[in-house]
């Protein structure tokens, strides 16, 4: 008898985004441990202020895009069963969000 549910994803795709959910997560950590000790100047203010962080964080939000649609097709397409990938996608859901709403924010200025 099959199990339905598994913890690890069997297919290829289930597997690509389990680890790009986890550079993500590597890169956001990072940003917050590098972050901790740097003095922003005045003039340098916005999301753009400190650039190898902004580089960073887009790199982060980009793995969490991709992690979340090869997610999708892994579950849609291949019939992924495994439980990190769906963990995977309401990560990268989440991510997406919140990058969303911080890009509302930077652009309405309402932060």
């Amino acid at each position: 008898m099959e199990k339905s549910f598994y913890i690890l994803p069997k297919t290829k795709l289930g597997k690509y985004a389990a680890a790009l959910i986890l550079v993500a997560i590597i890169l956001v950590a990072a940003i917050n441990v590098l972050s901790m000790n740097i003095d922003i100047q005045a003039e340098s203010t916005g999301f753009f202020g400190n650039m190898p962080l902004a580089v960073m964080a887009l790199g982060a939000f980009s793995c969490a895009i991709i992690s979340t649609i090869t997610g999708l097709v892994a579950v849609i397409k291949n019939k992924e069963r495994s439980v990190l990938v769906y963990v995977c996608v309401l990560i990268g859901a989440m991510a997406i969000y919140f990058g969303i709403a911080q890009i509302v924010g930077e652009i309405t200025g309402s932060h």
